[in-house]
């Protein structure tokens, strides 16, 4: 990947950048923001581009699908009955003390996500899942031997 590429790119006003799978290579860890003799803020230029290309629908098919798990469990990788197990075997609790043992706090990350549109950018509507959130199950609560999973219906 090379960042000086694409945002000489962009800065010349090639909309392609915008569609080029390497603009998602970057891991957004700030090493070459951190290390640039010129100060230039690479990794928010980077993260500028990503957010123009998805208002233009062109994001790739896992960060779409990261995005939405986000928004329905708070998470961007929810625990799983294997974590669950691992937790357990290291003397840890079951479920972290996150939002997988809090529906109050599920639904706060819901609301900040709607009140910034990240729902409508992404295609997932918060208003239809707070209004199943009345049947969200604390996690916490689940049976260990079930699947991992925040039943929203």
């Amino acid at each position: 990947m090379n960042t000086r590429r694409i945002i000489h790119r962009a800065l010349e006003g090639d909309d392609s950048v915008l569609s080029n799978q390497q603009l998602w290579l970057c891991s957004t860890c700030y090493a070459c923001q951190e290390n640039c003799p010129h100060l230039v803020p690479i990794t928010d230029i980077i993260i500028k581009l990503r957010n123009m290309a998805v208002r233009r629908n062109l994001i790739l098919p896992e960060h779409l699908e990261l995005a939405r798990t986000l928004i329905k469990t708070g998470h961007g990788v929810p625990i799983n009955k294997l974590f669950q197990k691992l937790r357990q075997s290291l003397g840890l609790s079951k479920n972290p003390s996150t939002v997988h043992s809090s529906p109050d706090a599920l639904r706060e990350i819901r609301t900040l996500i709607h009140s910034v549109g990240f729902d409508d950018l992404v295609g997932e509507k918060t208003e239809e899942i707070k209004s199943k959130s009345d049947n969200i199950e604390c996690i916490s609560e689940v049976d260990p031997d079930q699947e991992m999973e925040i039943n929203y219906e």
